[in-house]
């Protein structure tokens, strides 16, 4: 059909053929698009079985978390450091009080457990709310044989390190977590402030220029704090498991066995963890343990933080008093700031 001018417009048969081929492309578009959002979005589905919001996770410590109390994930996430605290009744209201509040709280990197002897009972004055307490269901004279066990059934698949120690010591979880990160978390290895030692054979060239010396591992365990590493912790409990086979003379002979094992130290390590794992120890101090409590009422903290070894230190104790705590955490909270 022309126009006027010799310009050809096309005929409405032409036309028309032209708008039906432009929507039979867009309607090919649109549904090629829906089956590929649709293929997406189903793979997307089996791919990811568990909805999770990740807007409500603001920080790393926070998404951990998440992944370590879904019960259907496959992966495992281990906390770096447990920390045991033994304590007693008639001080759970006081130095564990004191712990709780103030180093035992407020750590992304550990997690803290209270425990009580065997011969201890919760009442319903002991369960103070926010304080977890453990009653062991095991005995002995050294006081880290029934919380390694304890460990040994509940908590070995989910720590790395594990600290023992009493409601006298302060604890600086997250230097203690740095420091131990310097270490091969899968050897078995005890750290005190006795030295590094080896629970299987060591070379002589780990130890560098110093000499090695054998230990037993009972003199270890009667630290005021102690730290095991993972494996550490299975091979104790093994020899544990080895000595109660035959008990016949009770607790006593289970320390006796436990004797006869040693482990490796170097020597020329001494020097630096009694200043990691300071321990103070005036004269006039007599022995104390969690049960008698604090023979010496007064603290030489105050005077003793002056001292830079001290203020180095990953773990002080034995605390005097429950005063004491709350003095060192107001220290150490502006050192670490």
């Amino acid at each position: 059909m022309e126009a006027a001018g010799g310009v050809v417009c096309p005929g409405r048969r032409v036309r028309r053929w032209y708008a039906s081929r432009s929507v039979r492309h867009f309607a090919t578009f649109g549904v090629l698009l829906t089956l590929l959002v649709g293929l997406q979005l189903r793979f997307f589905k089996k791919s990811n079985p568990r909805e999770f919001n990740h807007a409500k996770t603001r920080g790393d410590g926070e998404f951990v978390q998440v992944l370590r109390d879904a019960p259907d994930l496959k992966c495992k996430v281990r906390y770096p450091l447990h920390v045991s605290v033994m304590t007693s009744r008639g001080r759970m209201p006081t130095f564990a009080a004191a712990a709780h509040s103030t180093w035992a709280r407020g750590s992304e990197q550990a997690f803290v457990e209270f425990f009580l002897p065997k011969t201890a009972e919760l009442t319903t004055n002991d369960k103070r709310p926010g304080l977890p307490a453990v009653v062991l269901s095991d005995e002995s004279t050294l006081v880290d044989v029934p919380i390694l066990r304890y460990l040994c059934k509940w908590r070995e698949d989910d720590f790395d390190w594990f600290l023992v120690t009493d409601d006298q010591a302060y604890v600086r979880l997250d230097s203690v977590v740095d420091f131990l990160r310097q270490m091969d978390k899968t050897e078995a290895i005890i750290v005190s402030r006795q030295g590094e030692a080896f629970v299987t054979d060591l070379t002589w060239e780990r130890c560098g220029v110093g000499d090695a010396e054998d230990v037993p591992l009972t003199s270890l365990m009667e630290a005021s704090v102690t730290v095991y590493s993972g494996p550490a912790v299975r091979g104790i409990c093994s020899a544990v498991e080895g000595c109660l086979y035959d008990l016949n003379n009770g607790p006593l002979y289970l320390t006796e066995c436990l004797s006869r094992y040693t482990v490796t130290i170097c020597q020329d390590e001494k020097e630096q963890y009694v200043n990691l794992f300071y321990e103070d120890t005036p004269p006039t101090s007599g022995p104390t343990n969690v049960t008698s409590g604090p023979t010496t009422p007064t603290s030489r903290y105050v005077n003793l933080l002056k001292d830079h070894d001290v203020t180095k230190a990953l773990t002080l104790s034995p605390m005097r008093s429950p005063e004491d705590i709350y003095r060192l955490h107001q220290h150490f909270q502006r050192v670490d700031f």
